[in-house]
């Protein structure tokens, strides 16, 4: 019977001051090994040893002389009580053999400039003497003690044995030649080249059993190689390791491929990590491997039991296989393909070159996606109708199912980046397919264009010495053996279906995914989806909510300082709804570009944002090669312009392909510019600026378009005479606030606005005169409890708050054949659209003096107030008019002996409300439309000058809050105590409840106090406590609330689990 024992150990990091410890554990450690020896009829011939026997290279001969207590307290035991001799102690450096005091600085400086493979692999096949000078006495030791029959090399060594007649081939690998001691720091940093793999592989290629035995887990090597390291470590049976850090290190016992790995617990010192060790038992007739994991289990065990937590009984058993070069092809492809797919993709990679701070992988910012089995057109119809609301499928089942799938979704929604979550999964060794990744919009020409280019991303993404041809590939199409992912697909495209019909009929047996963009102003439906030659599921990838935007910037945040994800959460929600942008994952990861590189970056200001998003699209993510000095973002910037303007003249915002292509040769020849070299007819529709949909050209996005025309404006007076003329403006809006965030000086805009408004207000200054007087006539009479029960039992969960935002209708893109901005009726405009024009403008009015903001703010203030005034008069009129004979019938039947009495005081309690709530309403819109953190000092110079107009006071005192959280609590409570009248007060009351209700500050617990008691004393004052009476009553009903809070909060966790 030919059966080999292999004790697999490492770790035990001996020094001076451990001595005491090492004896108790090793005592323990042998007794047992004893025991798995006998329970298990176990004869252990060799002891396998992974690195790091002693604490400190430096004290290794010297000082403490750890070397020699590790052989007299736990090489020598070991050996004594297993009855082998030294050439039984098979052993490699770890990170703690490492003496630091021979690492020369200037040595250390060029080996940490070691940034591609190819350098990695000279660097080890030329090894100078002192790049390994810090282990070179452990080599020494090694060899005169241990190894001494070894075949060295450069790094590492190998050495033949003959076992119970098992010819055994050991490799010992240098996996710590380039530790310099720092811990984990050095986690993804280490070389091991796989020139030392390989060159101490070949060595061994003849033997029964070949192992490889190293210190470090592949997860600790540099990304530069880990790939093609793993790729080598295949062509052993069994690899053994030490190294563990922590829980989460690759797998402590597995195979991959043919190729058994076992991590082997660090023995000393004890800690929650896996401490332990292994045993194998190999029986070369039967072809298995069967591993004994063994753990040590602290306090009150303090021994050696089963690690029941690595293995299902503490025990693992494994088929030793032989090389089957076609699966060892497969598996090859595989993890040279793992390495493409996390890879970023195309985009993220653009975002790396400019921005260091981010992520470093996409999977470290990925953020789960959500997708429907119906469209939004079927949701839609379904709630309408109260039906059961459709659940989103998780992404996990659609990588897992065997079904085809046609994936759709808008523009930048992340399609790729799902695409690319099916080949990381389907690279894993447990799947049956491999998958190739075939974008639609690249093909190669000529026919059966998808095989070639399935060919092609294989022969692109294999290493050249694996050896594959195109019949393996059509071999492995045939047999089902892969998973397509199709990006880029164009359902409309007649080609496209033909050129996939055709794949998919050819190749039936594979797996189908298909991704496709649902065009920004179409719906697709069940019975438009076209027949792609396989049958297949449809589903539908939703942009990206609230909840998914802040788990997104949560992620990419994490970390950083001055980072505050609620804040920035918020803006970009904002902003995106502000212009119409879609909140995808690219999207979103630009603005936290953005951010990362200008940390004082504040998405206020809509066009200077817009001109850093374009910026970074633009310029910083040129085409390779691109002269960026000859045809800047300006430049850029202007040709943009130019093609809005010419859409603007004749109010038709798109081109036909060949009215594009006329309009660049004319701007081209018109500036005298080379359209080979400026690349102006390709670099818009790459970077997503154009596109062309069927035969017209149009801009991606129509906020992208209105900012282009404001900023043509900007140099063009005809163009700004044009938006500025009255009937116009309105059509104009976000043109108009682009504008003001691009010019210097917007004064002459904002005169021309305020004069308007100016003249309205004087006319009306009656209605300004009865909203400062503000009378509600509401109680508020609950008694404490309730109303504290009220405040906290009705509050959302911010996940809830989340999602509200999520079902609110959307503003829809307009397909740009729908657009139109040019009007003749001048009485198009409506006071309050004029209103909101002027307040975008006031917000990104940033040059303009302090003097200045003042009055158009006041002024601006003045109208919000005048527009109140105005929908009070209308429902107050629409009310008055009403009679009891006007109610609805369920109304009237509901209420059969209502008297008139009694409908008097409801209509005077409808007016009531409408008090509370319109004025809160409208100081949300205004919050939205001039909310700028670089208006507050404007904004308290304006309460401190209105302190007599108690309405106009609240405007702007909220308004200081909705902008900045600063000092709340002391502004809040002297307002409070100032404040005598009760009609403020309860609209004081209603904003306070909303802050608190809607997580206005985020998920903040010492905003939450602050609010709970701003509220408490606002209520107590409404009620007319004595002072006395409050205080003492104060802190028991603010436990109260505290009580019911925590309550709550506990009940949100539990349902977010």
């Amino acid at each position: 019977m030919k059966k080999i024992g292999i004790l697999h150990i490492s770790d035990i990091h001996i020094n001076a001051s451990s001595i005491s410890k090492i004896d108790s554990l090793v005592e323990k450690l042998i007794n047992d090994i004893k025991k798995v020896k006998a329970e298990n009829n176990i004869n252990i011939d060799l002891i396998c040893f992974a690195g790091d026997l002693i604490g400190r290279g430096d004290k290794a001969f010297n000082d403490e002389m750890q070397i020699q207590l590790a052989e007299e307290h736990f090489i020598q035991p070991l050996l004594k009580a297993i009855g082998l001799t030294k050439k039984e102690f098979i052993l490699v450096p770890g990170n703690h053999e490492v003496d630091k005091s021979k690492i020369a600085k200037i040595t250390e400086k060029g080996l940490a400039l070691i940034s591609s493979i190819e350098e990695v692999n000279e660097t080890i096949y030329d090894m100078k003497d002192e790049y390994k000078n810090r282990l070179q006495y452990f080599y020494n030791y090694m060899y005169e003690k241990y190894v001494t029959d070894a075949e060295k090399w450069s790094l590492g060594y190998s050495i033949t044995k003959n076992i119970n007649g098992i010819n055994v081939g050991i490799v010992g690998l240098d996996s710590a030649w380039r530790s310099t001691g720092a811990g984990r720091e050095e986690r993804g940093k280490m070389l091991v080249g796989e020139q030392q793999v390989g060159v101490l592989h070949n060595n061994i290629k003849d033997a029964d059993l070949k192992i490889c035995l190293m210190h470090h887990p592949l997860d600790w090597l540099s990304d530069l190689e880990m790939t093609n390291v793993e790729r080598k470590l295949n062509y052993f049976d069994i690899v053994l390791r030490g190294h563990v850090h922590d829980l989460d290190d690759k797998q402590i016992c597995t195979q991959k491929y043919k190729t058994i790995y076992n991590t082997s617990g660090k023995l000393y010192p004890i800690d929650c990590y896996y401490s332990g060790y292994s045993i194998l038992d190999i029986d070369m007739d039967l072809s298995t491997c069967c591993i004994y994991s063994r753990e040590y289990l602290k306090s009150p065990r303090e021994d050696f039991d089963m690690a029941l937590r690595i293995n299902e009984n503490g025990k693992a058993v494994y088929q030793l296989t032989a090389y089957d070069e076609a699966k060892a092809v497969e598996y090859d492809l595989k993890l040279q393909l793992r390495e493409y797919y996390e890879e970023a993709t195309e985009k993220y990679t653009m975002l790396k070159n400019i921005d260091s701070y981010s992520p470093d992988k996409i999977g470290d910012f990925f953020v789960e996606p959500t997708i429907f089995e119906k469209s939004e057109y079927e949701r839609t119809e379904l709630t309408r109708k109260e039906d059961k609301k459709e659940v989103p499928v998780p992404l996990t089942d659609l990588i897992n199912g065997s079904n085809n799938i046609l994936l759709i979704g808008k523009k930048e929604c992340g399609k790729t980046t799902v695409l690319q979550r099916f080949g990381i999964s389907h690279t894993s060794y447990e799947s049956e397919q491999i998958p190739v990744y075939i974008d639609m919009m690249k093909l190669n020409k000529g026919q059966d264009r998808i095989l070639v280019t399935c060919q092609n991303f294989i022969f692109n993404n294999m290493s050249s010495d694996v050896p594959i041809t195109k019949n393996q590939v059509r071999n492995l199409l045939s047999n089902g053996k892969i998973i397509c992912l199709f990006d880029n697909v164009n359902i409309s495209s007649a080609d496209h279906i033909v050129w996939i019909q055709a794949f998919t009929k050819a190749f039936p047996k594979n797996r189908f995914i298909f991704a496709s963009e649902e065009r920004f102003y179409q719906t697709y439906t069940l019975k438009e989806l076209p027949d792609l030659g396989a049958e297949y599921k449809a589903v539908y990838l939703e942009c990206f909510g609230k909840r998914q935007v802040r788990e997104m910037v949560t992620k990419w945040g994490e970390g950083k300082e001055g980072f505050d994800a609620n804040e920035m959460t918020q803006k970009i929600v904002t902003y995106c709804n502000n212009i119409h942008f879609a909140m995808t994952p690219f999207n979103i990861a630009i603005f936290m570009t953005i951010w990362d590189v200008d940390r004082n970056f504040v998405p206020i200001n809509e066009g200077k944002v817009m001109r850093t998003y374009l910026e970074t699209v633009l310029d910083k993510f040129s085409t390779e090669g691109f002269q960026r000095s000859e045809y800047d973002y300006d430049v850029k910037q202007h040709f943009l312009g130019y093609l809005a303007y010419e859409m603007c003249k004749k109010d038709e915002y798109f081109f036909t392909v060949d009215e594009f292509n006329s309009l660049v040769d004319e701007y081209h020849n018109k500036k005298g510019f080379k359209k080979s070299q400026s690349k102006f007819d390709i670099i818009f529709f790459e970077n997503n600026i154009l596109y062309i949909n069927g035969d017209y050209v149009c801009f991606s996005n129509t906020s992208i378009m209105e900012y282009c025309l404001a900023s043509y404006a900007a140099v063009d007076q005809t163009l700004y005479d044009l938006m500025t003329a009255k009937g116009n403006r309105v059509n104009f809006a976000h043109e108009l606030s682009f504008y003001s965030g691009i010019v210097q000086d917007c004064s002459k805009l904002l005169n021309s606005l305020n004069d308007e408004i100016t003249a309205t207000i004087v006319e009306n200054m009656d209605i300004l005169d009865k909203i400062e007087k503000l009378s509600i006539g509401i109680e508020f009479n609950m008694d404490r409890k309730e109303f504290t029960e009220a405040i906290t039992s009705s509050r959302r969960s911010i996940e809830e708050i989340d999602e509200l935002g999520e079902v609110l209708p959307a503003n829809k893109e307009t397909s740009p054949m729908e657009i139109t901005k040019i009007s003749s009726i001048e009485e198009s405009e409506s006071f309050m659209d004029l209103l909101l024009i002027y307040g975008n403008v006031i917000k990104n009015a940033e040059t303009v003096d302090k003097d200045q903001k003042k009055i158009h703010l006041e002024n601006y203030m003045l109208g919000m107030n005048f527009q109140f005034g105005l929908m009070m008069n209308e429902f107050s009129a629409y009310l008055t008019s009403k009679t009891k004979e006007d109610l609805p019938e369920k109304l009237k039947e509901k209420h059969p002996n209502l008297t008139d009495e009694e409908y008097k005081k409801i209509k005077e309690n409808v007016l009531d409300l409408l008090k509370i709530v319109l004025p809160v309403a409208i100081q949300f819109n205004v919050a939205d439309n001039v909310g700028t953190p670089k208006l507050e000092v404007v904004i308290s110079e304006l309460i401190q000058a209105n302190k007599d107009k108690k309405f106009t006071r609240f405007m702007l005192s909220f308004l200081l809050c909705d902008i900045s959280n600063e000092n709340i609590k002391t502004f809040l409570r002297n307002y409070i105590n100032e404040e005598d009248s009760k009609d403020i007060l309860k609209l004081m009351l209603t904003k306070l409840g909303f802050y608190y209700d809607m997580w206005y500050f985020g998920n903040n617990p010492q905003m939450d106090s602050i609010l709970l008691e701003l509220i408490t004393e606002t209520k107590i004052k409404l009620s007319d406590e004595n002072s006395l009476q409050f205080q003492m009553k104060k802190d028991e009903y603010k436990k109260q609330i505290k009580q019911l809070y925590d309550a709550q909060r506990k009940k949100i966790v539990s349902q977010c689990k």
